[in-house]
């Protein structure tokens, strides 16, 4: 064999382990198909991305871009990587929800290609192809990549990690591939802290325990370039902690970070272990039901698949470290999907190649089918809510999206029926586009009444006028903080009457009927203290709000009404 014709061999066999530009075009075109939608005309969801949203806001108002802040407050739950980020894209676009959730939307499209991409570098473009499809449609992935989080931030810093340091394990180690891992790192951790370092240093410990994997450990090109990491992150951690040391201490190293460990979350849950795999059942629709067979057939090979047991124990510590927390949340364990996308998607090649339509087992039939069922009976839900709420604003889009889920999922399910292969997985990812284009586009928005948030703060914005105070007492979610034009204070029920009295001129009040202390139903003349509550209470229920709070997913019923602080206490 002559030399050009070994060349051309080797960069045949380099292409077909490369995901290509053609590859990686297609990917973001299906990451961005899946995400966009539902980020445009579309209300900030409550609780954490009202808290995010807040502080951007504030940072904006006040020019300070270092001292996270929330209602005046400092509030260092998160690095500020992300709020930097959605103010740079507010300030090249314009200050709306799209703009901010752009943020999580490129990130996690930047994920989908660098999964595709290290899938086919370890198992061929197929592989890589299916595995960047398969991740992004899950639904926890593109769920969390359409909203204001600092998860799928985090995720595109880990995985731009993780791929550098198996092609140092792999290839070997050069300075250029040390500085871009240690600079990943540091911006993971100024974008969410620690948890870059457990799915990150996960990997590394996954490689030290596969053979010909290790020598990375000892070059001394990986290690030099170390600075980087605290250079990136270092300087902001060091400012805030001389400007505000204990809030860095107490609330983000303790409450928000390792505090979790040991305690509840700072947002009062508790969550047992297994919670993540519980809530992932639904997490990784429509493929749940065939990643079991992935995982078992990955554990078979382990003694002669080295990258498939590196890919085994990188999904497998940081779960159950995530899973023994108990102030979890189900989301924390996002960079785990994208060991089992790849090893689900090498499964699935691997079906198609070794195991015809007519020799599938039952079983194996069952299972492909499974996946489209259930999204078709979650879809024949929605046909029956959007019937039974037709006069609802949202209605009609309920059923029509529920239409196509079930018509989509249908087709699905008879390519999955005629066999494994392109056409089954193409079918399956084809369906869930659909689901979220309509979604997306058309029911999120038609649910925009029932958005509670937005609907008070509206209200309170028409009432207020110049130099009135506004007190929420009950209703606490940030988003409604972040849709009012000016600044409210929350006031706990015991704290309201002294509120009202204190107030030197009119107050916009707003009282919840059910309050985050007393889950009960309560009369809204119980809820106050006894010398003014038979005055206010007839104040208060001539304006009456009814919706959904997003953050707990209950119905409430806020009372709005502009008062004077006399005549609320009765002067």
């Amino acid at each position: 064999m002559d030399g050009a014709t070994e060349r051309r061999q080797c960069k045949q066999v380099t292409q077909a382990q490369s995901l290509g530009l053609a590859g990686a075009g297609l990917l973001l075109v299906l990451a961005l198909a899946v995400l966009l939608p539902g980020t445009v005309g579309v209300s900030f969801f409550d609780r954490d991305e009202g808290w995010y949203a807040q502080v951007c806001r504030e940072m904006r108002e006040t020019g300070d871009w270092l001292v996270p802040r929330y209602l005046g407050e400092v509030w260092i739950a998160k690095p500020p990587l992300l709020y930097w980020l959605v103010l740079a894209s507010q300030r090249a676009l314009g200050v709306g929800e799209w703009q901010a959730r752009l943020v999580s939307v490129l990130s996690m499209s930047l994920s989908v290609v660098l999964t595709g991409a290290w899938a086919s570098r370890m198992f061929g473009r197929r592989v890589g192809l299916l595995a960047g499809s398969v991740l992004i449609t899950c639904c926890l992935p593109a769920v969390v990549g359409k909203l204001l989080l600092a998860d799928g931030l985090m995720l595109a810093c880990t995985l731009v990690a993780v791929t550098v340091h198996w092609r140092m394990a792999v290839q070997g180690v050069t300075h250029w591939r040390s500085a871009v891992y240690w600079l990943a790192i540091g911006l993971g951790v100024l974008a969410k802290g620690p948890a870059t370092l457990l799915f990150a240093g996960s990997l590394g410990l996954a490689l030290v325990c596969t053979p010909g994997r290790r020598s990375w450990l000892t070059d001394g090109r990986w290690w030099v370039w170390l600075p980087v990491a605290l250079l990136a992150a270092g300087p902001w951690y060091a400012y805030i902690a001389t400007h505000a040391g204990p809030t860095l201490v107490h609330q983000f190293l303790w409450s928000e970070s390792f505090g979790r460990i040991l305690q509840n979350s700072p947002h009062g849950r508790s969550t047992p272990p297994g919670t993540c795999l519980l809530v992932s059942l639904a997490g990784l629709l429509p493929w749940t039901p065939l990643v079991p067979g992935a995982l078992v057939a990955a554990f078979r090979q382990r003694r002669t698949d080295g990258s498939g047991w590196v890919l085994l124990v990188w999904l497998a510590l940081p779960w159950l470290v995530v899973e023994l927390m108990r102030g979890k949340l189900p989301h924390h364990v996002l960079p785990c999907y994208v060991p089992l996308s790849i090893l689900l998607a090498r499964h699935l090649c691997a079906v198609t190649v070794v195991q015809p339509t007519r020799s599938r087992g039952s079983l194996a039939r069952i299972l492909s089918l499974l996946g489209p069922g259930i999204m078709v009976v979650l879809g024949l839900a929605c046909v029956v809510a959007g019937a039974m709420n037709w006069r609802a604003p949202w209605g009609s889009a309920m059923l029509g999206a529920g239409l196509v889920v079930v018509a989509g999922f249908v087709v699905a399910g008879w390519l999955q029926g005629r066999g494994p292969g392109v056409p089954a997985w193409a079918g399956l990812i084809g369906a869930t586009v659909a689901l979220h284009l309509v979604a997306g586009f058309w029911l999120l928005p038609a649910m925009e009444p029932t958005r509670l948030s937005r609907r008070l703060a509206e209200t309170i914005d028409r009432l207020v006028q110049p130099r009135d105070q506004v007190i929420l007492c009950g209703y606490t979610e940030p988003t409604v903080h972040y849709y009012l034009a000016g600044r409210a204070r929350d006031a706990q029920r015991s704290e309201l009457e002294e509120a009202l009295a204190s107030a030197s001129g009119p107050v916009v009040l707003a009282v919840s009927a059910r309050s985050p202390d007393q889950p009960e139903n309560l009369a809204l003349r119980d809820r106050l203290a006894p010398d003014p509550r038979d005055r206010l209470a007839p104040l208060v229920r001539e304006r009456m709000l009814s919706g959904l709070n997003w953050g707990n997913m209950s119905l409430e019923t806020i009372g709005v009404r502009r008062i004077t602080s006399g005549a609320a206490i009765g002067r």
